[in-house]
């Protein structure tokens, strides 16, 4: 009785010390530009979660930045720009990548 107490506490503490046991939390920023570079300010981003389908939304200032945190390292998420009717391509951000920081710029072409 006693042997098999102290192997489930040693089963415990292995499985709590397994390195990379706890989640990875990112962010992913970028800016949202026209085909001329120029940020675009206003624009609506959002941001899909692949798993859960939910969706966050974020509109950019004048220099044309987003920003999302909090993000599980363990699901791949989807990008994309709105302004003014016209959207960008989405862009992927994967669980397979590893930066915890990413950049990922979205860029909308408006009519000639």
């Amino acid at each position: 009785m006693k042997s098999a107490s102290i192997a489930l506490v040693l089963l415990l503490f292995a499985t709590l010390s397994l390195p990379g046991a706890e989640p990875l939390i990112r962010v992913v920023e970028g800016v949202v530009l026209d085909q001329y570079s120029h940020p675009v300010a206003h624009a609506a981003v959002q941001l899909e979660n692949d798993w859960t389908l939910q969706i966050r939304s974020y509109i950019t200032q004048a220099d044309g930045k987003y920003h999302f945190a909090r993000l599980d390292g363990d699901y791949d998420y989807q990008l994309r720009a709105e302004y003014d009717g016209l959207r960008s391509h989405v862009r992927k951000l994967s669980k397979f990548d590893s930066r915890q920081q990413p950049k990922i710029d979205l860029t909308i072409r408006f009519a000639k």
